[in-house]
Formats: structure tokens, C-alpha cells, sequence
């Protein structure tokens, strides 16, 4: 009976070949969809086994080699949601997982080596090294490839001009709401590479995504410093989730009334009056309720923090005496901002 990878190949071969030749000959970073449905049904159908008995998503990721698909990526499409976010901890070391998530922040894209070459001075030999994420450590050969060479690593010279580079970006996910306890969530650390990381990838933060990869336990630096471990999630496959928040459909009647309320002298007390008209009073309440949707600056830099602002949205805390009014001011707000995270 044929291996799980050799049937992964099979089925690559016969369905995807055309494919990955066309959009290699467009030589820009795109990727293919391999089905789900479809592949697992091929596997029961040739071995009696499913995707999970032949653990495929241990093979997928080195289709690409295989398959010589350059600048393509192969990618899992339409896999079925096994995991909750909430639940993943020490014991899901190195476990593929299939959930659903919510970005919370994203960094710009960044660059990092993919297959550093090194040429020896002795022979001039090209001695390559892949490295399989950012996080890796550069490791220069010790020993040139050639077995006339006496050549060691002292006598290597990397050549960033025939070096192979990468895309990533460095992602923060958490609980969608909808599957939120209490209010309560947990965020953890993602990275994306190549064709996810691209700008043609479109991510926003807020969106929604199922996501497939692998869940790790990696170390932690602080700083340059070590400071114990951390969770992280290597992505696989990322898409967006499209029934989750719509996007506002806005007409050019739309725009034009926008435009002209912008210009009254009074807009801010339009608004505070627009806010939950049923509860009479609580104008200044009002008020901070409405700012509360506007943020502030986002720092310039890309990272997940900058030294100068630590955070750029307002939070609110409403109490008070039973009966006064809070769920419908809060529920008004909900309307208006349906990511806004609320807890009573």
C-alpha cells in the first residue's frame, strides 16, 4: 500500500501540475489550493485511510521542493475546524492544529534569508544552507561541500547577492468574540512566510481567519536576552473568515451627507444626541462613550509596541446604580462598533 506522501505526490501530480507550471512561468510569489474534500476523498478512496490517519500535513510543506515550485506555494484549503484557540497549551507542543482566530496585530512585511549561500575561498564552491524560519540561527557550514576542499567554515564567504530571500510577518491572534467566555481571551504569536507575508496576501487586523499550522513551544528573547519560552504558531495556511463582519457598503449619497455634516459647527453634539436617545441625560457619558470610537495615532513603527505610545485606543469603564441606563448606552455602542468587546 502506497505511503501518505507518496499518495500527496500522486495526487499533486494529477491535479495541480498545470497549475503550478503556469503561475511559475509568472515568476511572482502566488499559491495553489489543494481542497480538503477533495484530497482527503482520493486518500480514503486509494489506502482506506483519511488526511489525519496519514498525518499529511507532516508532507505538505515539502511538496515544494519536490515539485520545484519556485516562487508557488502549496497551501491547504477548506481544512475542517478541530481546535479551540482557548484550549492550546504546553501539551499541543508541535501539534498541527486547524482553528479560528481573530488578527490582532501585524507587523509590515519583513525580509529574512530563505537559503543563505556561502562560497568557499579555497575552491570557490557554493555551499548552500536552508533555514527553515526567521527565528533560526545563521549556520555557516563547518566543512566546504567539496571533498577535495580542505576548505572550513574560516574560509567561508556569504554571498547575499545569490542568497534566497523570504517574506514573513509576525502576527498577534486571539479568540474571535463569538467564542469568547466572560469576556475573557487569549492571544498568542504567529509568524507567516513567503506568499502569506506578501502585500498581494490581503490581511487586515480585526479579520476574522481559519487558520492551519503547527503549535509550538519556542524560546524567548527579550532584548537579545533569553527570558524562558513562549507559544507560537507557524502558519500554514491563512484565510479570512467572510461572514463574520461585513464590510459597511457606503454610497456616494452616503459620502456626500458625510462630507456635508462634517462642515456643521455642532457634528460632535450630533453624534453624542444620536447615541442611545431613549436614556434621557448623561451628556458628558455620552461624549466619552463617542471618542471611544475614534483612535489615536498608531506609532510609526511596526513592531507590536513602540517606546514612545504603548496603546492608541480608549478604554471605558461605566458604573452605577442598577436601572440607570449602562446596557442601553453599551448596546448602542455595539451597533455602531461591532468589534468593540464589551463585558457586564
Amino acid at each position: 500500500m502506497a505511503s501518505g506522501k507518496a499518495l500527496l505526490k500522486k495526487y499533486i501530480k494529477d491535479n495541480h501540475t498545470e497549475e503550478i507550471e503556469k503561475l511559475k512561468s509568472q515568476n511572482k510569489q502566488c499559491k495553489v489550493s489543494i481542497d480538503y474534500e477533495n484530497l482527503n476523498e482520493f486518500l480514503i478512496t486509494h489506502s482506506g485511510k483519511d488526511f489525519w490517519k496519514h498525518q499529511i500535513y507532516e508532507f505538505i510543506d515539502q511538496m515544494d521542493e519536490i515539485f520545484n515550485t519556485g516562487n508557488v506555494t502549496l497551501k491547504l484549503v477548506n481544512v475542517p475546524e478541530r481546535d479551540n484557540l482557548h484550549d492550546l497549551d504546553a501539551t499541543c507542543n508541535n501539534k498541527w492544529i486547524s482553528t479560528k482566530a481573530m488578527i490582532k496585530n501585524m507587523t509590515d512585511v519583513r525580509v529574512d534569508l530563505k537559503q543563505a549561500c556561502y562560497i568557499c575561498r579555497e575552491c570557490g564552491t557554493l555551499n548552500l544552507v536552508n533555514i527553515s524560519d526567521p527565528n533560526q540561527a545563521e549556520v555557516i557550514p563547518k566543512y566546504c561541500k567539496n571533498s577535495q576542499c580542505a576548505g572550513t567554515s574560516k574560509s567561508m564567504f556569504f554571498d547575499k547577492d545569490s542568497s534566497i530571500y523570504r517574506n514573513y510577518r509576525l502576527l498577534k491572534l486571539e479568540e474571535p468574540l463569538e467564542l469568547r467566555s466572560g469576556g475573557s481571551t487569549r492571544e498568542f504569536k504567529a509568524i507567516v512566510l513567503d506568499y502569506l507575508a506578501s502585500p498581494f496576501h490581503n490581511l487586515k487586523v480585526g479579520d476574522v481567519v481559519n487558520v492551519t499550522g503547527i503549535f509550538k513551544i519556542e524560546p524567548r528573547k527579550v532584548k537579545g536576552r533569553s527570558d524562558g519560552h513562549e507559544f507560537i504558531i507557524h502558519i500554514h495556511n491563512i484565510t479570512p473568515v467572510d461572514d463574520v463582519f461585513e464590510d459597511s457598503r457606503i454610497s456616494e449619497e452616503d459620502i456626500t451627507e458625510i462630507i456635508n455634516l462634517s462642515k456643521q459647527d455642532d457634528i460632535f453634539e450630533l453624534l453624542c444626541n444620536s447615541l442611545a436617545p431613549e436614556v434621557y441625560g448623561y451628556d458628558m457619558v455620552k461624549k466619552g462613550l463617542i471618542l471611544q470610537l475614534f483612535e489615536g495615532n498608531r506609532p510609526l513603527s511596526d513592531s507590536f509596541k513602540s517606546n514612545m505610545m504603548d496603546r492608541w485606543t480608549i478604554h471605558v469603564l461605566l458604573f452605577g446604580d442598577p436601572g440607570i441606563g449602562k446596557s442601553q448606552l453599551i448596546q448602542s455602542m455595539k451597533k455602531r462598533a461591532p468589534k468593540n468587546i464589551t463585558i457586564s
